[in-house]
């Protein structure tokens, strides 16, 4: 413990000089991988970047608003194609049975 008592005299504690160690380290992986570090900062800078909507798709997106009694010609027609022998008298009732397309 002789040397850790001369180090404490001259103000190096261990609490100094485990952070002195660590830093060193750190340095050290820091000095050896700088180059991939940047490459993987620059990445990630990247897809952060392309990762963000644009303004253009951005606006607001209105939906078309049925009418409550008429079912809509995508439904009917999807109804038709779906549904072997189905008509569009039935897919108009299936969709007023459905509550009106509200869901």
């Amino acid at each position: 413990m002789e040397l850790l008592d001369n180090l404490a005299e001259v103000g190096l504690t261990t609490r100094i000089l485990q952070f002195i160690i660590i830093a060193s380290v750190a340095i050290l992986f820091v000095g050896i991988f700088w180059r991939f570090i940047v490459i993987g900062g620059g990445i990630l800078f990247c897809v952060i970047i392309l990762a963000m909507p644009s303004k253009a798709s951005m606006q607001k997106i209105t939906t078309p608003v049925y009418s409550a009694d008429i079912a809509p010609a995508e439904f009917i027609e999807d109804c038709i194609r779906y549904n072997n022998g189905a008509t569009k008298e039935s897919c108009q009732k299936d969709w007023k049975e459905q509550g009106n397309g509200k869901e």
